[in-house]
């Protein structure tokens, strides 16, 4: 069993207002019965600054979100496993203006994961969300429906190229039904590619690219279409020094509501990262980052530019060696 958590204090300055404090836990159970049988049970908990797609949204809003998911593997041979996961959500906006897109979410997913034995490997599988919107009401129940039912197809694989080259793809067709507003029926394609590649023992570059409908919470719009390039590279000079640097663009539209006639221009943004990071100790990191981005708005309005650099402390308290990177609480958000 592992337990992990995080907490951090924001501040801002003149701007109080958009003071947070951002919190992570996330606890799992890992199970096995036989060499056949294995499942695990896990709940994680967040709550950090809700950053709106297009960077638009002026007032400050956190949202929380917990999860909590069962799953269970049948290893029918060294090559073929089965896995069936069960997960339920609970997402909350801490603002009055998002109350509508306060969900609660069930999911049901079945594959089949094929391996070669040489790190490579392909899946399957089919999943069922259920999700409903329990504060709508008026225009909102109206538009955007109590809830939807999602169903989706996905198909990915993993090659490892060489000891060094490492590349994953995922197609996901999906369809999705909402309750009570037949109009606003649609389907879609998710896709992803990613390529690690490893120059040297301190070298290492990635490149990501995915296009896909994203929620937004808009209550003129669906969903938005999200097409993002990433490329980012890691450079470490010596075992307690690491230097990154990041570079990417997005490009989102949002699919409109039935019946809406709102404008959906389309909305682009570019950033340049990067950072360096001191282990003083096992536990103690101290780093220094920042980043400067643009937003174009097309017909929304001017351009919107940030630059943001950050100073600080971090330190990691765990009994288990490497337990808060395989929980996926180590680092900053």
């Amino acid at each position: 069993m592992v337990v992990s958590g995080q907490f951090g204090d924001n501040r801002y300055g003149q701007l109080d207002a958009l003071d947070n404090y951002p919190q992570a836990y996330k606890g799992a159970l890992e199970l096995r019965w036989t060499d056949a049988w294995s499942g695990s049970l896990s709940q994680s908990y967040k709550r950090q600054p809700y950053q709106v797609v297009d960077a638009n949204l002026t007032p400050q809003d956190v949202y929380s979100q917990t999860d909590t998911k069962a799953s269970l593997t049948l290893q029918m041979t060294p090559w073929i496993a089965i896995p069936l996961e069960l997960r339920s959500g609970k997402l909350s906006y801490g603002t009055d203006v998002n109350a509508g897109f306060n969900a609660r979410s069930s999911t049901v997913a079945l594959g089949m994961r094929v391996g070669s034995g040489t790190g490579s490997s392909a899946g399957i599988g089919v999943q069922s969300t259920e999700v409903w919107f329990p504060e709508r009401t008026g225009s909102q129940l109206l538009t955007g429906g109590s809830g939807y039912r999602q169903q989706e197809l996905y198909v990915d694989g993993l090659w490892e190229l060489s000891p060094f080259t490492r590349v994953t793809v995922r197609a996901a067709p999906w369809q999705r039904v909402y309750d009570g507003v037949a109009d606003n029926t649609f389907t879609a394609l998710a896709t992803a590619f990613q390529l690690r590649y490893t120059y040297s023992p301190k070298t290492n570059m990635s490149f990501d690219w995915s296009d896909g409908p994203t929620d937004v919470t808009d209550v003129n719009a669906l969903y938005a279409r999200v097409n993002r390039l990433q490329w980012g590279g890691q450079w470490r000079p010596s075992p307690i020094t690491q230097i990154v640097v990041n570079l990417s663009q997005q490009r989102q539209s949002n699919q409109a509501v039935a019946g809406s006639t709102a404008l959906n221009p389309e909305i682009r943004s570019y950033r340049l990262g990067a950072g360096f990071i001191y282990a003083a100790s096992r536990d103690v990191r101290l780093y220094v980052d920042g980043f400067t981005d643009r937003t174009q708005q097309d017909i929304l309005g001017p351009d919107i530019l940030q630059n943001m650099v950050r100073i600080g402390v971090e330190y990691t308290f765990e009994n288990i060696s490497n337990a808060a990177v395989r929980a996926g609480l180590g680092g900053r958000r």
